[in-house]
């Protein structure tokens, strides 16, 4: 049963989808991480332990959910234009709204991972 809900949700995604994902959302995580140590090296006033490790435990998360964050997007933007092919040259704008679209996605990953999970769930049943 729980095994049954666990393959139809974290084991939904195509693997080639999942690990691109998640590589992308770990660079990410390690980014802010290696941003976090930076700052608290230099800092006067240091936090404590816990509350970096919470810290840094938040971000691990939101690179581990990022996947599935970026699989409700990807569902949502096939909604709304299905098939459809879309060509077009590779300009700043597109690159900005890219790179915008994946923080977002990274950003939000603890409100847009579970909803995705559950579409995987129901799409996979």
């Amino acid at each position: 049963m729980i095994g049954d809900i666990l393959s139809r949700t974290f084991g939904g995604l195509k693997k080639d989808y999942f690990v691109r994902n998640l590589v992308i959302g770990l660079i990410c995580s390690a980014l802010i991480w290696v941003m976090i140590d930076a700052l608290e090296t230099r800092a006067t006033n240091q936090k404590p332990f816990w509350d970096m490790f919470f810290i840094k435990a938040y971000f691990s998360l939101m690179g581990l959910l990022y996947p599935y964050a970026k699989f409700l997007y990807d569902y949502i933007w096939e909604l709304i234009i299905g098939d459809t092919t879309y060509f077009y040259s590779i300009n700043i704008i597109t690159v900005w709204f890219k790179l915008f679209t994946r923080i977002m996605c990274w950003g939000f990953a603890w409100v847009l991972a579970p909803i995705g999970l559950l579409i995987l769930y129901f799409k996979n049943s």
